[in-house]
């Protein structure tokens, strides 16, 4: 008997809330929840953030024990799990249009496979479960992206952002102004990396800020309790503290994001990271299209934030619709560029910024980090619109039908 996608699917098939509630008691140990005066405002307290402020080197972020790791998932062969991050857009409605994509589920099924997708806050998040070989692939963003590949090699195929991250504070000031403040992020981010070069280039040293540790969806309450200054992150978070009157964006730093995979799982299966990226590429062309399928992709990604921390996006579907496409706009159909990862590229020159901090190993050199990069698949895969379905677009209209 032939085992289907369908069939797979529900196999794969698990109760939301038990999966939440597993998530949370395994977070147990890194989390310390903050006071009644701050709701949410929890703070990740990372071990290898020592007294004098120096880290070990980014690439053990792939180390601790994942906070995720009570979930389902790594456990078929046939099921490609993946990881998506639905609290940063636009690649957070771009992967829940893979999710919908009707015809990604067709061409799998062919080859015996299922795909499901798994929220996560952070990439460090991400590369966590991808070391532990319970993720096939992932988003993550730049710095994600280089741990990523220091760690473990993963092969990055694909660009899914390239816009800003932004350093957010209560009133408008510069970064000078921050000295002696607690300024919030994400450990391991490409926010955490922009943080860095932002405080650099105001002539900011680590020792004259304190850096607090902390989840994405915890940041806005940290900062309009006042038990943070500041802080960095990707969008929305921006956007929506600005829009919401709650911070000023004073600085941005130029950030890209990207799609990959387990070396072992690229090297095997190629045929399937084909599958995938079509399907980006058609959810890249289905978004453009027009503004109704841009809202409906928001309300998907609407709905997994709030499966992922149960709370609203707080963003109308409108709202979120113009960021996504505002973030689409800088992307050429998702291609890789080849010089990122060249000394003068992007990733190549925060690999060089972070290695100079001691944040990654000394001798990570362009020809190491360049091995990481596969831009030659997608450009085979947009050579072939015909084989790949490119023109082809159907979708699941909810969650209900993607998990039927």
């Amino acid at each position: 008997m032939k085992i289907t996608g369908y069939m797979l699917r529900q196999l794969a098939a698990s109760g939301p809330s038990l999966a939440i509630m597993a998530v949370v008691a395994a977070m147990a140990p890194l989390v310390v929840l903050a006071g009644p005066d701050d709701p949410g405002g929890r703070e990740v307290r990372d071990l290898r953030d020592t007294p004098d402020g120096a880290m070990e080197t980014w690439a053990a972020v792939s180390r601790p024990q994942s906070p995720y790791r009570a979930l389902p998932y790594g456990m078929d062969d046939r099921i490609v799990d993946l990881g998506t991050q639905p609290l940063w857009l636009p690649p957070g409605v771009m992967m829940e249009a893979l999710r919908h994509d009707r015809v990604l589920d067709r061409e799998l099924d062919r080859l015996g496979v299922a795909i499901r997708f798994h929220s996560f806050l952070k990439g460090a998040d991400i590369n966590n479960a991808l070391h532990e070989d319970r993720l096939e692939g992932g988003v993550g963003g730049d710095m994600p992206t280089v741990t990523a590949c220091v760690a473990d090699q993963v092969q990055v195929v694909s660009l899914v952002d390239l816009q800003f991250t932004g350093v957010v504070a209560r009133t408008r000031r510069g970064i000078g102004d921050l000295r002696g403040g607690r300024i919030g992020v994400s450990f391991g981010s490409g926010a955490h990396y922009g943080l860095l070069q932002a405080l650099a280039a105001a002539g900011v040293g680590p020792s004259e800020v304190e850096i607090v540790f902390q989840d994405i969806d915890t940041l806005r309450p940290a900062l309009a309790s006042g038990r943070i200054a500041a802080f960095s992150a990707w969008e929305p978070l921006p956007s929506i503290a600005a829009r919401r009157g709650e911070g000023q964006v004073i600085h941005k730093v130029m950030s890209s994001g990207y799609l990959y995979f387990r070396k072992a799982f690229y090297d095997q299966h190629t045929d399937v990271v084909r599958l995938i990226l079509a399907a980006e590429v058609r959810a890249i062309g289905w978004l453009g299209l027009d503004d109704g399928n841009m809202l409906r992709a928001a309300a998907w990604v609407h709905q997994a934030a709030g499966a992922l921390n149960g709370r609203s996006y707080d963003l109308s579907l409108e709202e979120t619709a113009d960021l996504v496409r505002a973030g689409l706009r800088p992307l050429d159909g998702a291609l890789l560029p080849v010089r990122d990862a060249e000394v003068d590229g992007r990733l190549g020159r925060a690999a060089t910024f972070l290695g100079a901090l001691g944040k990654l190993p000394a001798d990570l050199t362009p020809s190491r980090l360049g091995s990481c990069f596969q831009p030659a698949i997608l450009a085979e895969v947009m050579a072939d619109p015909a084989a790949y379905r490119l023109d082809q677009v159907s979708y699941w209209e909810s969650w209900a039908e993607v998990d039927r």
